[in-house]
């Protein structure tokens, strides 16, 4: 693939939709600091900035610290730096999201409709994940997927282990995506024994340095939930972030208790799969020939979270963002399209409604696949999500436990 240059037509307005993404992606960012509450006693970065005070420079070898390890070299004030690092994976994501718009070829209409899917996914990360791992999982897969376009699985592979260290998401959804993407290639067969050699051992470092983290050099539990507590003010979003950072399986039993006393979990699956259904007759122009591979790269992981999670709007965006790399890989898009241009557009336009949480107007937008879909049930007489705090109490009422003998907060 030849190095893009301002006078190759494609070029401009692939720059133009990776500032626009750069932009929407402060949405939220601006919307909080007019109103003075980023940097408040009760910021909502709070419990983001708490996952990401985990780092190898002051704990050693923890669970998910690359991310905040670059953290804690952006900033001292935990908060400021956790919105560089969320500035920072924007910018990457709007980059490598450019680049392969850059290759997108066919009808005005396809590129236009790719390009308003993509500010919509950054839109819903601008409302919902300021401060997570998520835009930098969403970069490291992105650059992957330009990886593997440019027929080098050896680094497409690097790129998803090296996400591992920052959260398992990597895996979650690079693994189907590169799986998705294989298959859009001509499969495992189809690339040389070398390329496959050097992925295999890509993933076998990886995963021997993640399952190896309990031998390396790291403080114990108790030093380290003391010494991210000390980055803040006492703050139970302080501590529910430390609780889910430390608490491992019992951390994921209080999710899943979580899901079986919601009353509105089908709704929150429904409403991805509705989500999911609508981003693919978007893109999916050669549908026919993508939707095998769409529905790879996004339902599996998206189901699995589901069920051991609930953050069911990150989960959508990742998937919605997976159906988005997929379709942008496909080399050409000439020729008939299988999808009526009018209906791709109006299924572009439904995505940005069914999945804005400002048409949600909910205190638990982060559970909802579809904040636009939950709004109606309530509307309709449908029960209420319980609010974290209410299914923390109810699913581990004992949780303070796991954060070891600390004064009540």
């Amino acid at each position: 693939m030849k190095p893009p240059t301002l006078r190759d037509p494609r070029t401009r307005p692939a720059l133009l939709l990776s500032l626009i993404l750069v932009v929407a992606s402060m949405r939220w960012i601006a919307s909080a600091g007019g109103r003075s509450e980023l940097f408040t006693a009760d910021s909502y970065l709070l419990y983001q900035a708490a996952t990401m005070g985990f780092n190898y420079f002051e704990l050693g070898a923890v669970r998910r610290g690359l991310g905040g390890s670059i953290v804690h070299l952006l900033n001292p004030d935990m908060l400021v730096a956790t919105l560089m690092f969320h500035v920072l994976s924007a910018v990457a994501v709007a980059v490598a999201a450019g680049l392969l718009f850059r290759r997108i070829a066919g009808p005005p209409w396809i590129r236009a409709v790719f390009a308003f899917t993509a500010v919509t996914i950054m839109l819903r990360w601008a409302e919902d994940a300021v401060g997570r791992t998520d835009l930098s999982i969403a970069a490291l897969l992105a650059f992957a997927t330009l990886a593997m376009t440019a027929g080098r699985l050896m680094l497409a592979c690097a790129l998803v282990c090296i996400g591992l260290f920052i959260h398992e998401t990597s895996f979650i959804f690079g693994l189907p995506l590169l799986a998705a993407l294989l298959l859009r290639r001509g499969g495992w067969s189809a690339w040389r024994a070398n390329d496959k050699a050097w992925a295999g051992l890509a993933f076998a470092v990886a995963l021997a340095l993640y399952a190896g983290m309990a031998w390396l050099p790291h403080v114990d539990t108790q030093t380290a939930i003391d010494t991210v507590r000390a980055k803040f003010a006492a703050h139970r979003f302080v501590d529910w972030g430390i609780y889910f950072a430390v608490s491992g399986s019992r951390g994921v039993r209080t999710s899943v208790c979580q899901n079986m006393i919601d009353p509105n979990f089908w709704l929150h699956v429904g409403g991805g799969l509705v989500v999911l259904l609508v981003i693919g007759l978007a893109l999916g122009s050669r549908i026919r020939a993508e939707w095998r591979a769409m529905l790879l790269a996004s339902l599996p992981p998206f189901l699995f979270l589901c069920v051991v999670a609930n953050d069911n709007a990150r989960w959508i965006t990742l998937a919605c963002f997976n159906v988005w790399l997929v379709a942008a890989a496909t080399p050409d898009r000439h020729g008939r399209s299988e999808v009526p241009a009018r209906l791709a557009v109006a299924a572009a336009f439904a995505l940005l409604l069914l999945t804005h949480p400002r048409l949600g107007r909910s205190q638990t937008p982060m559970f909802e696949a579809s904040p636009l879909l939950e709004r109606v049930s309530r509307q309709l007489g449908g029960p209420r999500t319980p609010t974290f705090a209410q299914a923390l109490q109810r699913c581990d009422p004992g949780w303070r436990d796991a954060l070891g003998p600390a004064p009540l907060r």
